[in-house]
């Protein structure tokens, strides 16, 4: 058996070495980890607000996330499509979506790719 070891950092951690002057998005894909992150990145959701995107894959993982960021004034925002990816934003949906009202809809994900972000990934 071969045993590896790996340096884990918490989101806040992370940012505080980057220490960026924004974010606008945060998107999650940890496999299964999702809350994790978010959990050990509240002082980055409390400071920089940014958009949430997140891949939530059963209804349990999803009702944990919505109330783990309802406590810091995140509202469930949009889910794309019938995927498992979840928009969570500090403001409610119309407001979000009035942001690309002159946008289709299916170029809202094109946007979104194009705005400064930090995407955590386990992979």
């Amino acid at each position: 058996d071969i045993m590896t070891t790996a340096e884990v950092k918490t989101l806040d951690q992370c940012v505080l070495e980057l220490m960026p002057r924004y974010i606008d998005l945060l998107k999650i894909d940890t496999e299964g980890y999702e809350a994790n992150v978010i959990l050990g990145g509240l002082g980055v959701l409390k400071e920089y607000q940014p958009l949430i995107w997140v891949e939530i894959w059963s209804e349990e993982s999803f009702l944990h996330i919505r109330d783990i960021l309802e406590k810091v004034g995140y509202v469930w925002s949009a889910r794309y499509r019938s995927s498992h990816n979840y928009f969570f934003s500090k403001v409610p949906r119309p407001l979000l979506l009035a942001k690309f009202k002159r946008r289709a809809k299916s170029t809202i994900i094109n946007r979104l790719f194009s705005l400064r972000s930090i995407a955590l990934s386990k992979r």
